[in-house]
């Protein structure tokens, strides 16, 4: 399977659109026109097919944003996946172009607040993922400093994350501050 035709055959639309293919390997192509670049690419050893899109110039550094980010901004799951079978390529690659085609007109025209958006999104998911690590990291701890009957660093380590508690663990959490004042 030529991966390179079978992305210009589903990418046609942005030549189409005024971009131009800059680049072709077996597994890559680039796009650009002068607001923008896609690149559509086939992982050598993830197998995963994916699109990245991005401002021209670049935005806050970042030279491309994944399709996964970008449409997670707009509130849709997609699920990345290895693809080894050419029906799962094809598949994959025709999938990704219909994302690119309905959901990501901003980005092709190379918009600024959008890819804004985009970077506020990814940065808001990863910090959400960091808060919900740190959660079950305090409470494996506090759970642990309960069975050695360390109220004061028990009551330390929950304190932060009283209002993410569940209801029994902000009972164990009074029960504990009561138990040093006594």
């Amino acid at each position: 399977m030529d991966f390179s035709k079978l992305a210009r055959r589903y990418f046609q639309f942005l030549e189409e659109s005024g971009f131009r293919v800059v680049k072709t390997a077996d597994q890559f192509v680039r796009y650009e026109s002068s607001k923008a670049v896609v690149q559509i690419y086939h992982g050598r050893i993830s197998r995963e097919v994916g699109v990245e899109l991005g401002p021209q110039d670049g935005y806050e550094g970042i030279r491309v944003f994944g399709i996964y980010d970008i449409m997670a901004s707009l509130g849709i799951d997609v699920r990345t996946r290895s693809a080894y079978l050419p029906w799962d390529i094809e598949q994959d690659v025709r999938r990704l172009a219909a994302y690119v085609k309905d959901y990501c007109g901003p980005a092709l025209s190379g918009d600024q607040a959008f890819f804004h958006g985009v970077l506020e999104s990814a940065t808001t998911r990863s910090d959400d993922g960091a808060r919900r690590r740190s959660l079950v990291q305090a409470r494996t701890l506090a759970n642990f400093l309960k069975t050695r009957g360390e109220w004061e660093r028990f009551v330390f380590v929950l304190t932060p994350w009283e209002k993410q508690l569940s209801e029994a663990e902000r009972a164990e959490l009074t029960e504990a501050r009561s138990k040093l004042i006594s």
